[in-house]
């Protein structure tokens, strides 16, 4: 799923101390270095954004709407660029119009709660201020990946910055880019660490459990399959022994070891054929109600069940073929000596 901004190349890191005063010269010393192409402060890291703000108006607010809570996110400058968040109308905030202090961007979902036709330009109160909307973005994933997009406002505020952004240089090596960091970070910021995360790997981190759920997954469908092709090779073997007189009859009336292979293993792709229908109706039920948990969520084709019928049958053929195969090898005045 496209979650609306680029994650990779892409580190953030808290702003402390001096790196109040002191971003704007440090983002300009570091994109003059190679090290990054852009940077933004921004209230939160973008994969853990939680503020959000009630009582704002609009135009043509319908009764109650004002007590609907809307996701927001304070920032100055460079934020789009340095997320590479798209706009689809408008612009960004832009140093050189003293009156973007009091500007603000919508995502596409708070343009939709809104009913704002034509956003640019329209007047709104956010943070007890008159704001004006210079910009609409796409909606970009940035709180949980599990629900809708929520409406969210992102606001020019100088004041509730936590966090920077900063985009790496494509054209270097992360651990050169890296290196350049942190040597200017220092000079900047000289007694704070140059404690960086990178934006991929946190949001990575909201799937943990599905990561996990899937590792699981994987250990037990492979110890499930060991453990079925030792019963079935079980299970051929003693059919093979239990049959020994009658495949030695068919064997003396002319019956090929092709035959006799095929005889002794269509049992076993009957019974293979019978558990699939079985556990392909539970399993396309079981995945469909846990994908519906999501509100985005992938579908599943039918050629994965196509997939799985045919693998299945390859190992059954490939689990009972030797034991098949050995009995129509054995010489029949062995079993039919007794009679």
């Amino acid at each position: 799923m496209p979650i609306g901004y680029n994650r990779s190349g892409l580190i953030e890191l808290p702003i402390d101390g001096p790196m109040y005063d002191k971003f704007e010269s440090f983002r300009q010393n570091a994109i003059s270095v190679g090290a990054i192409t852009d940077a933004a402060s921004i209230s939160e890291p973008i994969t853990t954004l939680t503020n959000a703000t009630w009582k704002n108006k609009w135009p043509g607010q319908l009764p109650g709407e004002d007590k609907i809570p809307i996701d927001c996110i304070a920032v100055t400058y460079h934020m789009l660029n340095t997320y590479q968040i798209k706009i689809i109308q408008g612009r960004d905030f832009a140093i050189d119009r003293p009156s973007d202090s009091t500007a603000v961007v919508l995502n596409e979902a708070a343009v939709k709660l809104m009913h704002l036709k034509d956003p640019i330009g329209q007047k709104l109160t956010w943070m007890n201020a008159e704001r004006t909307v210079i910009g609409v973005v796409k909606n970009f994933v940035w709180g949980s990946p599990y629900e809708a997009v929520k409406p969210t406002i992102i606001g020019f505020t100088k004041g509730w910055i936590g966090n920077i952004g900063l985009r790496l240089n494509p054209a270097n090596s992360v651990l050169k880019n890296l290196g350049l960091l942190q040597d200017i970070y220092h000079k900047y910021n000289p007694y704070y660490p140059f404690d960086y995360k990178f934006t991929d790997e946190s949001f990575a981190q909201k799937f943990k459990s599905e990561q996990q759920l899937g590792t699981m997954a994987i250990m037990f469908a492979c110890l499930a399959i060991i453990i079925s092709c030792l019963g079935l090779f079980g299970l051929a073997s003693f059919s093979a022994e239990r049959r020994g007189k009658e495949i030695s009859i068919r064997k003396i009336l002319g019956a090929s070891t092709a035959g006799l292979w095929l005889k002794l293993s269509q049992e076993f792709v009957k019974l293979v054929l019978i558990s699939f229908v079985i556990g392909a109706v539970i399993s396309w039920y079981n995945i469909d109600q846990w994908l519906k948990s999501y509100t985005y969520h992938t579908g599943f084709n039918i050629w994965v069940f196509v997939a799985t019928l045919f693998s299945s049958i390859a190992l059954c053929l490939l689990a009972v073929s030797w034991q098949a195969i050995k009995a129509a090898w054995v010489n029949p005045v062995k079993n039919l000596r007794s009679e």
